[in-house]
């Protein structure tokens, strides 16, 4: 549970993910649509007194993840959760927006949570400022945590489909704006660390205005989620010879994708602006 409101500036503005469309990752999962209902679940001890919203969640998760908003039906989920009842989907959360914004709110809550603690061990081991390395890992990295009994991350799976398709559901943090491709800071009870963290990692950019910042960061996040996804097939392909994933690579492009000069394209030539 988070245990401090971090304040926001109500008109900051955060770019959704449909500025930029990356490759569509690989789905390494078999041609028929996997079933991980009610059977699949309660081979995992942890999880024998789930309930049957958290079911449908983590199942719409996975699914969605998976396979797209659009391909998923509510009754797909409700089948594959193990739900006699098809609508179950509907009684629970009323319809697809509201399913995929009850999926994001409690995913984003959770990993937010986990986002403090490290946040705040970090800010305390670092009085003189945090480096822009570990800020990048403590925006992302929290992600990893929500993963499937099988070390699969079926979250950032889902966030990078909901980063290409923000209209689908209601972020707990901000509502996206479609026809912008813009959207503002959800002022609406608790706040994220991820913002924070955010605002802190822009103080080591400052040559970006706002918008860049927030562009190249949102674009930035999507090549992550992607790395993640990619990291998951290649370790399905491998079967149980599983490598720890490697956030280096991403975090040393990250860095000099930040700190590259901004080009503007004028009506003669294009001019570097530093």
């Amino acid at each position: 549970m988070l245990t401090r409101a971090i304040a926001v500036p109500e008109q900051q503005v955060v770019p959704v993910a449909h500025l930029w469309i990356p490759r569509a990752p690989r789905v390494a999962f078999p041609l028929a649509r996997p079933t991980i209902g009610k059977e699949a679940v309660d081979q995992d001890p942890q999880t024998e007194n789930i309930s049957t919203k958290q079911r449908l969640i983590e199942t719409g998760e996975h699914l969605f993840g998976a396979f797209g908003f659009e391909r998923i039906s509510l009754k797909e989920v409700a089948e594959a959760a193990g739900q006699r009842n098809r609508s179950a989907v509907q009684y629970h959360f009323g319809s697809k927006h509201g399913f995929v914004s009850a999926i994001l709110a409690d995913r984003v809550f959770r990993v937010d949570a986990v986002r403090m603690k490290q946040f705040e061990a970090l800010k305390d081991a670092n009085p003189a400022g945090i480096d822009a390395r570990d800020l990048l890992k403590i925006m992302w990295l929290p992600d990893l945590t929500m993963a499937m009994p099988d070390g699969r991350h079926a979250f950032c799976r889902f966030s990078l489909q909901y980063y290409l398709n923000p209209e689908v559901g209601t972020h707990p943090y901000y509502s996206g704006d479609p026809r912008t491709g813009l959207s503002r800071i959800n002022i609406e009870g608790r706040q994220s660390t991820l913002f924070s963290a955010g605002n802190m990692l822009r103080s080591h950019f400052g040559d970006l205005s706002q918008r860049v910042y927030y562009r190249r960061i949102s674009i930035l996040s999507m090549m992550f989620l992607s790395s993640v996804i990619e990291y998951d097939n290649a370790q399905t392909a491998l079967g149980s010879n599983r490598e720890s994933y490697d956030i280096e690579p991403i975090i040393d492009m990250s860095i000099g994708a930040l700190s590259a000069p901004i080009h503007r394209q004028s009506s003669r030539n294009r001019k570097i602006i530093r």
